[in-house]
């Protein structure tokens, strides 16, 4: 009798929705950058150029263990004007099918 190793669940799509409150000037073109690092060190980036007003809606392939979470995503948005807005959120488990929000502030000096 032989043991096989438990297959690798399949990376899903974690969908997100990025905003903000402020009232800042985003030109089209600003870079929002997403990461996710999952408690299992696996981690994901994507970096889209802003086409519009927010919210900003996008899709970053995250792992689809269980062992992920909690799971950290951070977002970074360069204003081409000079602006850096920042937000993250914490997953505690795999959401459902709505989108994950996260709220961005201006950074910090």
């Amino acid at each position: 009798m032989t043991r096989k190793a438990p297959p690798n669940p399949a990376p899903r799509d974690l969908a997100l929705s990025v905003t903000y409150l402020v009232r800042l000037m985003v030109p089209p073109g600003s870079e929002l950058s997403v990461r996710a690092e999952g408690a299992d060190g696996a981690s994901s980036v994507k970096t889209i150029e802003t086409a519009g007003g927010p919210p900003y809606a996008l899709e970053l392939p995250v792992s689809g263990d269980k062992s992920a979470y909690p799971m950290t995503v951070n977002a970074t948005l360069n204003s081409l004007v000079g602006h850096t807005l920042t937000g993250a959120v914490t997953l505690d488990a795999p959401p459902g099918d709505a989108p994950v929000e996260i709220v961005l502030a201006p950074a910090s000096e």
